[in-house]
């Protein structure tokens, strides 16, 4: 279950683009997320970034049941996606999903992330680290967010090199299932303190 939006907001100007390509069920849904989510100048001065992952609920209407509860990650990134929820909630909007999503319960994560921090999918160490510290490295983030598919991937990535097929499969295994439980995953991309740029998938 992939979706893709892509949306620029210069916090300049204020000036808006967007591309998107998803799934018609939760369109109104990443469009509200990407109008609504910041990624404070506070945070990223202090270059604060990472995944914060949250279960969240609709009711029979597609309405969110309650606010979303954070399973994972940073407590002062999830404050920048909960005042996005809180406005969803005020606002009494109509249902933003589909019917297949009514009554049902997914993972959502969002990721801020700094520009010129990103990588390509899968780990690049450094020629000085050892295969132990690699993992050690791997392990630890899977760790602090371990419902956040991309470090796997890394993770799977990692032992396909280190020839650890059967471990690698085993992270291939956890990657199909988050991705079943995952509403969407939105990307916050913070450029210094002058601009964003949101993605979901």
């Amino acid at each position: 279950m992939k979706k893709l939006l892509v949306l620029s907001i210069f916090l300049l100007n204020f000036s808006l683009g967007s591309m998107a390509q998803n799934s018609e069920g939760i369109h109104e849904f990443n469009k509200f997320m990407s109008k609504n989510l910041q990624y404070g100048s506070e945070l990223r001065s202090e270059r604060i970034e990472g995944p914060v992952t949250f279960v969240i609920q609709f009711d029979e209407s597609g309405k969110l049941k309650q606010n979303p509860m954070l399973v994972a990650g940073n407590k002062m990134l999830e404050e920048e996606v909960t005042r996005t929820f809180d406005k969803l909630i005020a606002e009494g909007s109509p249902a933003l999903v589909g019917p297949e999503y009514f009554g049902q319960e997914y993972l959502l994560t969002v990721q801020f992330k700094l520009a010129g921090t990103e990588k390509t999918g899968f780990y690049i160490p450094e020629r000085s680290e050892s295969a132990a510290h690699i993992l050690e490295k791997l392990n630890k983030k899977i760790a602090e967010n371990p419902y956040f598919v991309n470090y796997y991937k890394e993770r799977a990535a990692f032992y396909e090199n280190m020839g650890n097929s059967i471990l690698a499969d085993l992270d291939k295994k956890q990657i199909e299932l988050l991705e079943s439980k995952q509403l969407t995953t939105i990307l916050v991309v913070g450029y210094n303190s002058t601009r964003k740029s949101l993605s979901a998938e």
